[in-house]
């Protein structure tokens, strides 16, 4: 009886260890995927800067008073978004902007305040009509979780997205029209 009741308290205490061994494993060991079905994706400073030229040329041609359009590939919006994050100190690293029909699709790594990266994958919905761009999230994924492990750290990477995106101001009424590899962006006064 004595040996049982050891047993059951052994089994009590031993398998919730167990499972969150196994939890912690698919978070920091599994990967979610890259973006975009694993479409080549080209970083570099260069397609960064002439993202950033071409942004502030599409915005003085708003501010003058006339509608503009600008059109961005996966390529240059992650070049430009890794720049970007650098720059504020964003707990994210290597990360990948894809543009499939309905959204985004972005992947990359989280450095938590304790251990290391967890890779990320994000796939969301943007909203360029606000002062801030506005990001509705439709999934995520985290490491090799099953989605129904992941859905609790919704909210930490929703407050990490919102977090980053208000820090950008939008100065003019902007669309989005999003296909296959780039994006639109059309712009009215």
């Amino acid at each position: 009886m004595l040996r049982a009741v050891v047993s059951l308290a052994l089994l009590l205490l031993g398998l919730p260890l167990v499972l969150a061994a196994i939890i912690l494993l698919l978070a920091y060991g599994g990967s979610p995927g890259r973006c975009g079905a694993g479409r080549a994706v080209v970083v570099s400073p260069a397609l960064s800067q002439s993202y950033e030229q071409r942004w502030l040329d599409f915005n003085a041609q708003l501010t003058s008073g006339r509608p503009s359009s600008l059109t961005v590939s996966d390529s240059e919006a992650t070049s430009r978004a890794r720049d970007f994050l650098a720059t504020a100190n964003a707990p994210v690293s290597a990360l990948r902007l894809c543009f499939v029909p309905g959204g985004g699709d972005a992947n990359g790594t989280i450095s938590p305040p304790f251990g290391p990266g967890i890779d990320v994958r994000v796939k969301a919905a943007m909203d360029l009509s606000g002062r801030h761009p506005a990001t509705k999230i439709d999934s995520i994924q985290i490491g090799a979780l099953p989605s129904f492990l992941a859905r609790p750290f919704r909210g930490l990477v929703t407050r990490l997205i919102d977090e980053q995106t208000n820090n950008i101001e939008l100065d003019h009424r902007l669309s989005l029209q999003i296909s296959d590899g780039q994006a639109r962006i059309d712009g009215q006064p």
